[in-house]
């Protein structure tokens, strides 16, 4: 069979249906705030980004030098990369309270365990490098997505 095709603001006409442009359906960002298992009341904003914002944030981290045999190489910056992360993926928390803190990371015992621990990228990024168990919850949020359904 023959199908004749145009284009038509960005969908595909076969016939004299309608096809949808997959393109044209993707979220490329959207942002959920996720409770951080095993800890009550801590929550992180988190922002979806797509494969190609990935990649990006990774062109961006590589580091590109000349090697003794004069070959040119590339070697993600993992320390750049982590910072360009969390620096687009997590935008916010509530709920951080020292002592939550002290579950994550090695601390000091706090005189006040309620106080609240403010957000700001550079924490972000120091509890992102410090503390494995929010690496992980960061990475497999961004990377499921059923969590930003």
């Amino acid at each position: 069979t023959y199908y004749k095709y145009a284009h038509y603001s960005n969908n595909l006409i076969r016939g004299n249906k309608i096809m949808k442009s997959i393109k044209n359906l993707v979220v490329a960002e959207k942002i959920v705030e996720q409770a951080f298992p095993g800890i009550p009341g801590f929550k992180v904003r988190i922002k979806y980004q797509g494969r190609q914002a990935i990649r990006e944030l990774a062109k961006k981290a590589m580091v590109h030098s000349i090697g003794p045999d004069m070959k040119k190489t590339e070697q993600l910056d993992v320390d750049l990369f982590n910072k360009l992360f969390v620096g687009s993926c997590v935008l916010g928390w509530t709920g951080l309270t020292m002592e939550n803190l002290s579950k994550l990371v090695l601390i000091e015992t706090p005189e006040k365990p309620d106080e609240e621990v403010e957000f700001s990228i550079e924490n972000a990024e120091f509890l992102l490098s410090a503390s494995e168990a929010f690496d992980k919850f960061i990475n497999a949020t961004v990377n499921d997505l059923d969590s930003f359904r």
